[in-house]
């Protein structure tokens, strides 16, 4: 495409065999190891036959007040490398994996364990000092968190695929009880290649093992493949047969809840999802408040609509100009009270303003970068001289649009739930016996449509709600289909 076009700095978003096959979980690829991986992305542009976006960037951007911004961006740069940002270019996000183990909350064996014996052989760490080629980042990031790794052994990998973060190590690894960071490079590469969410990809694989193992499928459905636990090879023989819908990968291709439908069984007992899309990597039985956004996303399961619980067990990360003041930190990972569902929805708000600037969780509060920081980067790239209340609001109001969405679509309280295996004790770890029973996930249900705003018995956002944020049309398009 750059060569048809004729310019070397021509950016391209494309997907791979996986979207033009319709796969549910392919995702965008830019630069061949950047993944806009969840919800299937790259399966709608496939559906509607569009390959790829070239884009090129125009020289300069106007800027409202250009001198206050240059004032602003070196000592934003210089914060961004505190609190997270050295353990970040040092390690990735694989650098927490260890410690996840060792907390009991590292998603094992399909979630029925949270801690990994293995867990040392494929931390961020042991990647640092054994497979690590080179470090990536965003423009003018300081930071370097991207993987560039680089195999020669019994699978080689190529460094212009990238390399395994956080998600990738546990989803192949852990999840599926391997331990071969080889094997989890290489099932990187694949789904780069082929353009896969690695989430979802990790996550139906340990799937089809749990039902390999329990004899809801043999080696006759899986064309020969030991799909036995901890099986590398049977990792990297799946992803192409995924991929290109082959054999069952053709139902495993589906997603893990249609997968379940067609298995039948019990299988719908193990099947890790929310609202069709897999889990990610994070155990929501030792991140309450993790657990309660995997419940009420509006894209299903998805750990980037919130911070972490582990961020607000201290004092220190404090911010009582968004309302998170010493009511409600420092507070336990595994609270479930009403100070968790108000910090939750705090905390999803300002995640939705983060996504609507489209600005970096990793660099900005909790993480090194202040919020009065980055409203004065607002105010010097739009002129706009809004408060934080103000900005805040433009995240509720975002967060009760998608909402409204679902609404319109269908989505109701019945749909806010968690899958069946996370509501059952921790068989291991620091954390054995801790569930999420329905009883709890009820209760913070109702406290969080009270916080939200919204009606108990559907989890929609009233009329009064939506015209108090300025989403009046909403309301009115709602109505004339009758479900306000």
């Amino acid at each position: 495409i750059r060569k048809e076009v004729g310019d070397e700095k021509t950016r391209v978003a494309s997907i791979g065999p996986a979207g033009e096959n319709l796969v549910k979980y392919a995702s965008i690829m830019s630069d061949l190891y950047c993944a806009a991986g969840r919800c299937g992305m790259g399966t709608v542009m496939g559906s509607k036959r569009l390959k790829a976006v070239a884009v090129r960037g125009p020289p300069k951007v106007p800027i409202a007040d250009e001198e206050a911004f240059t004032s602003l961006l070196k000592s934003t740069t210089e914060s961004a490398m505190t609190g997270w940002g050295t353990g970040l270019f040092e390690h990735g996000t694989g650098g927490d994996l260890i410690s996840l183990s060792s907390s009991g909350r590292l998603p094992t064996k399909a979630f029925l364990k949270g801690t990994f014996d293995g867990s040392k052989k494929i931390t961020g760490q042991t990647l640092s000092q054994t497979i690590l080629k080179d470090r990536a980042t965003c423009p003018d990031c300081p930071d370097f968190h991207y993987r560039i790794a680089e195999t020669s052994g019994r699978y080689s990998t190529d460094p212009i695929y990238g390399g395994p973060e956080y998600e990738t190590l546990a989803a192949f690894g852990s999840l599926c009880l391997n331990d071969d960071l080889e094997v989890i490079a290489k099932a990187n590469e694949l789904c780069n290649k082929y353009a896969l969410d690695t989430i979802a990809t990790g996550v139906i694989i340990a799937f089809a093992m749990e039902c390999f193992e329990k004899g809801v499928i043999t080696t006759k459905d899986t064309d020969g493949i030991d799909l036995s636990w901890g099986n590398g090879d049977a990792i990297i023989a799946m992803i192409p047969k995924i991929a290109m819908r082959e054999g069952l990968g053709d139902v495993l291709a589906e997603g893990v809840k249609r997968a379940a439908e067609t298995l039948g069984g019990e299988s719908a007992t193990w099947a890790l999802h929310v609202k069709g899309a897999e889990l990610p990597m994070h155990e929501p039985r030792g991140k309450k408040g993790v657990g309660l956004t995997y419940a009420t996303s509006d894209r299903g399961a998805s750990h980037l609509q919130v911070y972490h619980d582990d961020a607000y067990e201290s004092e220190a990360n404090a911010a009582p100009e968004i309302g998170i003041d010493s009511s409600l930190i420092p507070q336990s990972r595994t609270e479930t009270g009403p100070r968790k569902v108000k910090l939750v929805k705090i905390s999803e708000d300002l995640m939705a303003l983060y996504n609507s600037l489209v600005v970096c969780r990793f660099v900005i509060y909790p993480a090194g970068v202040s919020l009065q920081t980055l409203q004065s980067l607002f105010k010097s790239i739009t002129g706009w001289d809004a408060s934080l209340m103000e900005l805040m609001r433009v995240g509720e109001r975002s967060f009760n649009l998608t909402r409204a969405f679902n609404a319109r679509e269908g989505f109701t309280r019945k749909d806010d739930t968690l899958p069946q295996r996370v509501m059952e004790p921790l068989a291991d770890g620091a954390l054995k016996g801790e569930g999420y029973p329905q009883h709890v996930l009820d209760e913070m249900l109702n406290l969080y449509y009270d916080n939200r705003g919204w009606d108990q018995k559907r989890g929609w956002p009233t009329s009064e709600k939506l015209k108090e944020l300025d989403l009046g049309w909403v309301v009115d398009d709602l109505s004339k289909r009758g479900l306000l």
